[in-house]
């Protein structure tokens, strides 16, 4: 029979090994990329163009991608050196694939570094709404 100090000990190592399983490697960002759902007849949808560029440079290293489900967006001049525009095509297989259809538009779907959905941001994303989006995409 173990002794309460080593049964202690072991509880607590056994907590350890399983945070540092799950923390993500040091310098890794919890987002790779993040694509804005959205369509021509959104007002809101369209109420974000003008953010994009400020949103990229907030997003640091995570790509920014835009897919309207009902026709390719125009983008405004600055952001379109930055943003990647999905075809409708793609833009409409996402929204299927990952079951969110029903969530109405706008959306944003964050990736984690290992390419999977780590969450979905309803409504407009602002560069003021990257840090929740990052917390929520770590788990916090």
């Amino acid at each position: 029979m173990m002794k309460p100090r080593t049964l202690i000990l072991v509880a607590f190592t056994a907590i350890l090994a399983v945070s540092a399983v799950r923390a993500e490697p040091a310098g890794q960002p919890p987002i790779s990329r993040v694509v804005l759902i959205g369509a021509h007849w959104c007002a809101p949808c369209r109420a974000e163009l003008p953010e994009l560029g400020a949103l990229a440079a907030a997003a640091g290293p995570a790509r920014v991608m835009l897919g309207w489900i009902d026709r390719k967006p125009v983008l405004p001049p600055a952001s379109s050196a930055v943003i990647e525009v999905l075809p409708v095509a793609a833009a409409r297989n996402l929204v299927s694939r990952h079951g969110i259809a029903a969530r109405g538009v706008p959306f944003a779907v964050a990736y984690a570094a290992d390419g999977k959905p780590c969450t979905v941001w309803r409504g407009p994303l602002t560069p003021a709404d990257w840090p929740t989006l990052t917390r929520q995409c770590a788990g916090e």
